[in-house]
């Protein structure tokens, strides 16, 4: 009797072992998958996946680098989300300044190298109206493929929080140091270059964001009016506003760029 019920253990722990294999090779097996264009996207993307993507919406004078500022031309902002790994998904327009036109941009970014891994532009002919609803449903299986092979997750509570960036007992602030030259031709004063670091009172400092602007890039003023946060892991992206001059002088532009880091 004993030897059989040690037989039957036996058993029993072979195939505890053999489902516990099967399952390991499961796993592996999906660690990764195929998206809408064939591209390859981590198992923690595939959230995105069977995502149904919708117009997102524009996020009211986050192009402002003066609150209350009705004179410059202003970059229209429309967040759409981020990834579980550090990419952010967003959409600008800005009116033309010397023809009745608008650009509009569609960007995929990694914010950990602030690289753009998908960009999609389009200029309107001159007297055309903007309609953001009509571009989207226009291009929207381009879109809704670029989103899910960079496993981006839309979310519709995105906000601009204001700096400094404040975690626990950490305080981070993002100091922008420029250079400035005298324009003779414009005969202005106008940024040469810029720095912008982040500043801690654990890590210290860190440079983030290092450009050297040609005379006739026409730089006014800068500033980083604050910071989206992604909602699955310790990365931000910061609000970076320029003012350039506009072609013929006021109104001038506010040009908008996001500077990615973690913390």
């Amino acid at each position: 009797m004993r030897n059989v019920i040690f037989i039957i253990g036996l058993i029993t722990i072979f195939l505890s072992c053999n489902q516990s294999t099967k399952e390991s090779k499961l796993t592996s097996q999906d660690s990764t998958v195929k998206s809408a264009n064939n591209d390859t996207v981590p198992a923690h993307s595939q959230d995105s996946l069977l995502a149904v993507y919708t117009i997102p919406a524009e996020l009211k004078n986050a192009g402002q680098i003066n609150p209350g500022d009705n004179i410059s031309i202003l970059t229209n902002f429309y967040p759409i989300g981020w990834s579980r790994n550090g990419a952010f998904a967003y959409m600008t327009k800005q009116d033309g300044e010397a023809a009745d036109a608008f650009f509009f941009k569609f960007f995929i970014q990694d914010m950990a190298t602030d690289k753009i891994i998908a960009k999609y532009e389009q200029t309107g002919n001159e007297g055309e109206a903007f309609d953001v609803k009509k571009i989207w449903e226009k291009n929207k299986d381009k879109f809704t493929s670029q989103l899910k092979a960079a496993g981006i997750i839309q979310q519709s509570n995105i906000l601009i929080d204001h700096l400094p960036l404040k975690v626990a007992d950490k305080t981070y602030s993002f100091p922008v140091k420029n250079e400035m030259l005298f324009s003779k031709d414009y005969e202005l004063k106008m940024i040469a270059s810029t720095t912008i670091s982040m500043l801690s009172n654990d890590t210290g400092t860190k440079v983030l964001y290092k450009k050297r602007n040609d005379q006739y890039a026409g730089i006014l003023s800068n500033k980083i009016t604050g910071y989206i946060k992604s909602p699955f892991e310790n990365r931000i992206a910061l609000f970076f506003l320029q003012e350039r001059r506009g072609y013929e002088g006021p109104p001038n532009v506010i040009e908008l760029s996001l500077i990615g880091t973690s913390y």
